[in-house]
């Protein structure tokens, strides 16, 4: 079976959703490893997510802006699949609301019109 490889990192955050990238897998005597990633927003199902893989990244749309998300991946090839990575969290950014809004821990007011 493939080694487990390294956890993804946050690539980049915005209210529609979260972004990962995953570290190239060294190929084998078996071949190239295939990376499967997952997400999931806190006290949810893990959801496979389709990955690019030229840029090795993977997208995750949230339903909520500002929820947290927690990645992992692992690699796959003809002799099996490695254990999961270590986990990548992150939350996506909160959404722009016109005169300002609140949520957990914060509060902001927009005076400009």
């Amino acid at each position: 079976a493939p080694r487990r490889p390294a956890a993804p990192r946050v690539a980049k955050r915005s209210a529609r959703g979260v972004e990962a990238r995953y570290a190239e897998s060294a190929a084998g005597r078996w071949g190239d490893d295939v990376v499967e990633v997952e997400a999931r927003e806190a006290g949810k199902q893990w959801e496979p997510l389709a990955v690019d893989a030229r840029k090795r990244t993977a997208f995750f749309a949230t339903e909520t802006p500002g929820a947290p998300v927690a990645f992992r991946c692992r690699a796959k090839n003809p002799r099996g699949v490695s254990a999961w990575s270590k986990l990548a969290e992150a939350s996506s950014l909160q959404a722009p609301v016109q005169g300002g809004g609140a949520g957990p821990g914060y509060s902001w007011r927009q005076t400009t019109n």
